[in-house]
């Protein structure tokens, strides 16, 4: 044992517990996520920033194609040709056909019934008790 600790008899090691520090602000959370997600080498900062300027090229024009000039209602396909947007109302006038291709209408009880039963089969599983 050295002199100093004979004469203070004070111990080297902590008897008590320090309180523990909260996390610095940069590792947790939304900021923390984002540099060990999209930033941590400077190939993934290069790609984050390609990416997100490639999302500013497409999706405004996209939005505007898709709600802003589109056209939810009409009658014929003259109406439609007529818009520079999309063309919404082919969607509603044709959803069954979309939905169940060709299959004769007075059978679509049939692939209903099938989607039904999965859906009454995976809820069991989907959900705990």
């Amino acid at each position: 044992m050295s002199d100093i600790a004979k004469d203070t008899g004070k111990a080297f090691v902590r008897e008590q517990h320090i309180p523990q520090s909260p996390p610095p602000a940069s590792t947790t959370g939304v900021i923390g996520w984002m540099r060990e997600n999209l930033f941590s080498s400077p190939l993934n900062a290069a790609l984050t920033l390609v990416s997100l300027y490639l999302l500013y090229l497409i999706i405004p024009p996209f939005f505007n194609w898709a709600v802003v000039e589109a056209g939810w209602v009409g009658t014929s396909n003259k109406s439609c040709s007529e818009l520079s947007g999309a063309c919404w109302a082919v969607v509603t006038a044709r959803f069954g056909q979309f939905i169940f291709g060709f299959y004769p209408e007075d059978e679509r009880w049939r692939p209903i019934l099938v989607l039904i039963m999965l859906a009454a089969n995976l809820a069991p599983i989907l959900w705990d008790r």
